[in-house]
């Protein structure tokens, strides 16, 4: 009688980063956000705080106020 075994380790998504192509400036701010994986992502959903949201890896959104924004971006 003969037994072998092999481990497998899974991961979960890794956390995603973002690039911004700006991150101050003069309104109306246009600004392009990527998003950067190591692991594969089906979905993203982005939040810019302006009231605009996207679901591609590369978006953009303007910022026409003088305060701070706090972009969020969700992946799985």
């Amino acid at each position: 009688y003969n037994l072998d075994t092999a481990i497998v380790n899974v991961y979960g998504i890794a956390a995603p980063s973002i690039n911004a192509n700006a991150t101050e400036g003069y309104m109306p701010l246009w600004v392009k956000f990527t998003a950067n994986t190591q692991t594969p992502v089906r979905t993203y959903e982005w939040n810019f705080d302006n009231g605009d949201t996207g679901n591609q890896r590369i978006e953009q959104s303007i910022f026409n106020e003088e305060r701070y924004f706090t972009i969020r971006l969700k992946v799985q």
